[in-house]
């Protein structure tokens, strides 16, 4: 009974981890990667909408458009191609760093329980770009619904980096992070279950 509580605590506390990260995550894409970046390009943050609520410049509820896209952060007035290019790429770029840093933190440190659940939510944000590489083949970002614009992979290459290039380090770094965070939670789940064992042990 007690096992099958603390996977029912395990299971709702990562379902709670995935949705609030989502959130969070659609979020640093959208305001910190294209308004932030945009604004310090010198454009101007006109809205910001997410998972059909608009926050900015009115807080309303506005419905998901057409395609069930995630979210949007339009700036207008961006003074140069560059300017638009870099606050294209800014968006994956962030939820990038961010899943980078997680995934080191998670994996080199000692962290356990929620600290090491928000890490490992965290270090999912590498989906972000990963999935921006399916408009690429003419799928939409999450297959079924989302953009079919490959969005960061255009200004990459726009920026000068070779397509192949950029779909190789968001891929294979995608699935180093995947595995890294991965063999962190078995080692750690592994090592819990030999203490536990150890301690019934001492016990009897």
């Amino acid at each position: 009974m007690k096992r099958w509580r603390r996977a029912i605590a395990t299971g709702a506390i990562v379902c709670a981890a995935l949705a609030l990260s989502l959130i969070v995550g659609t979020a640093c894409h959208e305001v910190v990667g294209h308004g932030l970046v945009g604004a310090l390009c010198g454009g101007t943050i006109e809205y910001v909408d997410m998972l059909g609520v608009e926050f900015y410049p009115e807080f309303r509820w506005i419905g998901w458009p057409a395609g069930l896209y995630f979210g949007h952060c339009n700036v207008a007035g961006l003074p140069s191609k560059l300017a638009e290019d870099l606050m294209s790429l800014g968006g994956s770029l962030s939820t990038w760093c961010v899943a980078v840093a997680a995934t080191c933190v998670l994996c080199l440190g000692k962290r356990r329980g929620w600290p090491a659940a928000v890490l490992a939510a965290l270090s999912l944000w590498w989906i972000d770009a990963l999935s921006y590489t399916l408009p690429v083949w003419g799928l939409r970002k999450a297959v079924f619904w989302g953009s079919k614009y490959p969005e960061p992979y255009v200004a990459a290459t726009t920026l000068g980096c070779p397509g192949w290039l950029f779909q190789a380090i968001v891929i294979s770094g995608s699935l180093l992070m995947a595995a890294s965070v991965l063999t962190r939670l078995t080692c750690v789940r592994r090592r819990e279950g030999e203490l536990r064992a150890n301690h019934g042990q001492d016990g009897y």
